[in-house]
């Protein structure tokens, strides 16, 4: 990921972090093991609060353990989050330190707008996760965690992800996919109407491919994940029903469409597991879509008759159409996201410039009021020569103090004479104060 704009342009963003743990940089059963239920957020808010973040949501997705935060201070705040993560688990909290992606800053900002547009997911451009981070957002809002220092970035972000799914064609990558995986779907069993579809194991894609499969006639779902907060909202989610993912041999029985998910280097279904269904369902084929990263289904399952397994290559190959213009898409969500980050920054650089104006104008009329209390039956010109003695003295100290420290370079005497020389007079010549 690269930053748009460099880090000293970005003083009211310095107190702005996004530390978490992802699908590319964290083993699964360690964010298993971090996985912020719903229930938890309440308290574990709380313990950011006390530790020193003013502002704090967290995003805890099947793919993603993600904290976006304002924390002002020079504590190592990678340790903090680090530390409340791993409080109520088995696990301690240096073993997820280097694991952690930690940004800051512009950085932070850009992870946050290249999340909300889908460019960081496993599927590019996969459209769950804007109503995640939505989600987040409001739940925060509700605990008085997110004010007016998240909410502005979020909303930019909302913005940003928006013209992107408007403007280019990244949605069509996801949608390619799940077209895909209906059509062979349909291929196997006919209408979709009267199959049960089973879930081992949740990420987001499967999330997304279970909705497309519900949009798409399919009635039954049932969720099995080894973490079995994560299988309850998902059920939520989906309306599904649950089962324990410990049976799931008799789920498999059950199952005309399997999803599997876990990506935890173990296989989740075998040969023979899978074997064992398809005679308890009378040789009734199973279609089986493996997400996992690593591998979740044991390959010899493809020499079995009645099972017929893709990954997300095969699904790729299947959808030549939308993998075909899908980097151009990518390339325009790129630009978009960088125009965006600009047009925040340059948004923030004005609102500094009006905060410094306004300032500027109060102690010009405070020194103007303050001289007349002083002397109020002053005429025109003595009132305005004081006035402009008055405010030229602070100027001109701070000037004669940088000439004497040999710090008085042309760029400053540039700017002085930019201020407050006309352009028409002592052009060239160094003015006294």
């Amino acid at each position: 990921m690269t930053s748009v704009v460099s880090e000293e342009t970005t003083s009211p963003l310095a107190g702005l972090h996004v530390i978490g743990l992802d699908h590319r940089t964290c083993p699964d059963p360690i964010r298993e093991a971090v996985f912020v239920a719903d229930a938890e957020l309440p308290e574990f808010l709380e313990t950011l609060r006390q530790v020193g973040f003013s502002e704090a949501m967290v995003m805890s997705t099947c793919d993603r353990v993600e904290i976006r935060a304002i924390h002002d201070g020079t504590d190592d705040v990678a340790a903090k989050v680090a530390e409340a993560l791993t409080t109520p688990t088995p696990i301690e909290a240096r073993q997820i330190v280097s694991a952690l992606y930690h940004h800051t800053g512009v950085a932070a900002l850009t992870h946050i707008f290249r999340v909300s547009a889908a460019l960081e997911s496993q599927v590019i451009g996969e459209p769950q996760v804007l109503g995640q981070v939505r989600a987040s957002h409001r739940l925060a809002t509700s605990l008085g965690m997110a004010g007016a220092s998240l909410e502005p970035v979020l909303r930019a972000s909302y913005t940003a992800a928006k013209r992107v799914r408007s403007e280019t064609a990244i949605a069509e990558g996801p949608t390619s996919l799940v077209a895909a995986a209906i059509r062979v779907a349909r291929s196997i069993h006919g209408a979709l109407s009267g199959c049960h579809l089973a879930m081992l194991g949740v990420d987001d894609i499967a999330l997304m491919m279970g909705a497309q499969f519900q949009e798409n006639g399919l009635e039954y779902i049932t969720i099995s994940d080894r973490v079995p907060r994560r299988a309850e909202r998902a059920a939520r989610d989906l309306s599904a029903h649950i089962a324990d993912f410990e049976t799931r041999s008799k789920t498999l029985a059950q199952a005309d469409i399997l999803l599997c998910a876990n990506g935890d280097g173990r296989y989740a279904v075998d040969a023979e597991m899978l074997q064992s269904a398809l005679r308890a369902r009378r040789r009734k084929p199973i279609f089986i879509i493996d997400l996992g990263v690593p591998a979740d289904v044991d390959p010899a399952v493809e020499r079995l008759d009645d099972a017929f397994l893709y990954d997300l290559n095969d699904l790729e190959n299947l959808a030549v159409e939308g993998k075909s213009g899908r980097q151009a898409a990518i390339t325009e969500a790129e630009r978009i996201i960088n125009e965006e980050i600009s047009s925040y920054l340059g948004g923030l650089a004005g609102r500094d410039a009006d905060s410094l104006i306004v300032e500027l104008r109060e102690a010009v009329e405070r020194e103007r009021l303050n001289l007349l209390r002083e002397k109020p039956f002053a005429n025109v010109e003595e009132a305005t020569r004081l006035l402009a003695s008055r405010l030229l003295h602070r100027p001109s100290e701070a000037l004669r103090a940088l000439a004497s420290e040999d710090k008085l370079d042309t760029t400053t005497e540039t700017l002085i004479r930019a201020l407050l020389v006309p352009d028409d007079q002592n052009k060239g010549e160094t003015g006294e104060f």
